[in-house]
């Protein structure tokens, strides 16, 4: 189902007025709400139907759009490195995991389709025995813009990168746009 035939769903099954209860402005859908602006609310009473009816669809589409952003998920175990994107785009969200018992991993980001050049986003601690995921709450709604690509690596320096020679001890999972 595409974009628009959704739109036109939600044109037909919402109408121009809010449904009985749903006086505060918002449309329900099953996993979010969207909220039309203050000013849609207050056209719909009468003043002119049909401008309230266009200024909530658009804000609609753009709910649906932000909503349904095409997010490929990457996944790698037992590698120290690799790539999760050869394109330009966006980092919304990871999880990376150390498995090691004793040493302490930093997670290296770059804005590369290789692990090299510019960092993406400063090192990330990795103890050992532990994981860390973080997403779009750091990162925004958008995640971190990547004009080359997105490529990562554990190491086990902080101050440099140097691909860590245990690559069993390591996971990385990632949500890119």
């Amino acid at each position: 189902m595409g974009l628009d035939q959704v739109v036109m769903m939600v044109k037909t099954s919402a109408g121009p007025k809010p449904a009985a209860g749903d006086e505060d402005g918002k449309l329900q859908f099953a996993s979010a709400s969207v909220e039309a602006p203050a000013f849609v609310r207050g056209v719909h009473d009468g003043v002119d139907e049909r401008l309230a009816t266009q200024a909530t669809l658009a804000d609609v589409k753009t709910a649906i759009e932000l909503l349904s952003t095409s997010i490929t998920p990457y996944n790698s175990i037992g590698a120290a490195a690799g790539t999760a994107k050869n394109s330009p785009g966006a980092l919304r969200s990871f999880m990376a995991r150390n498995r090691s018992t004793s040493t302490r991993l930093y997670l290296w980001l770059f804005d590369n389709t290789t692990q090299s050049g510019t960092a993406l986003w400063q090192p990330v601690i990795v103890d050992y025995g532990t994981q860390v995921s973080i997403g779009t709450d750091v990162f925004g709604s958008h995640g971190i813009a990547a004009s080359v690509g997105i490529s990562w690596g554990f190491s086990t320096s902080e101050t440099s990168y140097s691909e860590h020679g245990t690559p069993a001890e390591c996971s990385f999972s990632a949500a890119v746009k």
